[in-house]
């Protein structure tokens, strides 16, 4: 695995989801933290922001999915070449955080969350230890560790584990965006094997690039290798079947898998679509399609031990709209928000849905200029036939920063 050229690509990232929630496409009130000043203005656009978005959208509802059904508190999430991720404190502030949450990165990357963390004040708020918990090898905290490992070193990651107290017995989320294609494949699959061989009651959540060999595939593989961040592993699992059939090969004993394209116009729903298209202006809508296409989510599950604990837990289940926080009502609209539940800054939670009528959430939808997508194609229910004329002509995936295919940590 090209360990230097992935590690810089953490900062890309943060600058893409910080655009994305700065375009209102989802809240977040942690990410600025994680970029420099200088790189907060800029919008990097709706190509950028919607594939963020999308990427966020898929991995948080996984993640409110398992702690609905842990319940609040408990529970295990082991996130895997985190970067900068935000999403342990989003949880934090909903009162919804495991006991455990562990991430595990390069040691450059980790000692760099852990000096911007110890320099916060808000997010030392989630820590109570304070900076006492921030050091040169990371963050220890009571239920947050963040620690450095190599994650192609089976024994590595074990000690890492352990150090963080993270047991195995107890229910867990592991998640993986965009790391296992950076593999060789059989370190990918080790490591995929190995957590469901000493998990009783798991799931493993995936972010992963996918097709190859087709022209645009072709051109995503080569601008990655010249960047040097390889696509080590995504010849042996190049597609979504595949993906699925790895986990099931590993041991796992449910998967399932779909790519983004399928994600964005089946999971999201039409309102949430049609909130997104008012957003930002959309030019590029055939290269987007191509971007989504190429990428996918998958899920695996094993639950031994729970009493099918993790029955109800899918990739499908519908995203209407990201939930609004309370101080962010100016911003978003001059709709009421629900009291009931504690505002969720993940997307995808749906919680407040029975206290919203459909009326009301299509009034809360900013008042910003529609895109240039047909307003009355609300269902684009198919993969368009200039999506699949684009791919066989080899269209550019171009050059844009935090959404193109450029590294592990800048992807949509």
């Amino acid at each position: 695995m090209a360990t230097e050229g992935l590690a810089l690509t953490a900062e890309v990232a943060a600058r893409g989801k910080l655009s994305a929630v700065r375009a209102h496409f989802y809240h977040d009130p942690y990410a600025h933290h994680f970029v420099p000043h200088s790189a907060r203005e800029r919008s990097l656009g709706a190509m950028i922001n919607s594939g963020q978005y999308a990427r966020v959208a898929a991995i948080g509802s996984v993640v409110e999915q398992f702690m609905a059904a842990v319940g609040g508190g408990c529970g295990q999430i082991v996130s895997l070449g985190a970067g900068f991720d935000t999403r342990f404190w989003s949880l934090h502030a909903s009162a919804l955080a495991p006991a455990c949450y562990v991430e595990i990165d390069q040691e450059c990357v980790v000692q760099r969350k852990a000096s911007i963390v110890a320099s916060s004040p808000e997010l030392l708020r989630a820590l109570p230890e304070g900076r006492a918990c921030c050091g040169g090898k990371g963050i220890a905290s009571a239920h947050y560790k963040c620690l450095a490992a190599d994650l192609t070193d089976i024994t590595a990651l074990e000690r890492a584990l352990a150090i963080a107290g993270w047991v195995p017995t107890v229910p867990t989320l592991v998640i993986a965006e965009c790391l296992l294609v950076y593999m060789k494949a059989e370190e990918a699959a080790a490591l995929l094997r190995w957590f469901s061989e000493r998990c009783q009651c798991a799931a493993f959540a995936a972010y992963e690039q996918v097709e190859p060999d087709d022209p645009f595939g072709q051109m995503m593989v080569r601008n990655l290798d010249e960047r040097g961040c390889p696509l080590l592993g995504i010849h042996a699992c190049p597609t979504v079947t595949a993906q699925k059939q790895r986990a099931i090969d590993l041991g796992w004993s449910h998967a399932e898998a779909m790519d983004i394209a399928h994600f964005f116009h089946h999971v999201f729903t039409k309102a949430e679509r049609r909130r997104i298209r008012r957003l930002e202006m959309l030019d590029e809508v055939e290269e987007f399609e191509l971007f989504l296409h190429h990428y996918c989510v998958m899920l695996a599950k094993k639950d031994e031990a729970s009493e099918h604990l993790f029955d109800s837990l899918t990739l499908s289940r519908p995203i209407d709209r990201p939930p609004i926080d309370a101080e962010k009502q100016a911003v978003y609209s001059s709709a009421p928000v629900c009291q009931t539940h504690s505002p969720l800054t993940m997307p995808g939670s749906g919680l407040c849905d029975a206290h919203q009528t459909q009326s009301a959430r299509e009034q809360s939808m900013p008042l910003l200029p529609v895109t240039n997508i047909c307003e009355t194609e609300d269902d684009l229910d198919h993969t368009p036939d200039w999506c699949k004329d684009k791919a066989d002509q080899g269209v550019s995936c171009g050059e844009y920063e935090g959404y193109s295919p450029t590294s592990d940590h800048s992807h949509p």
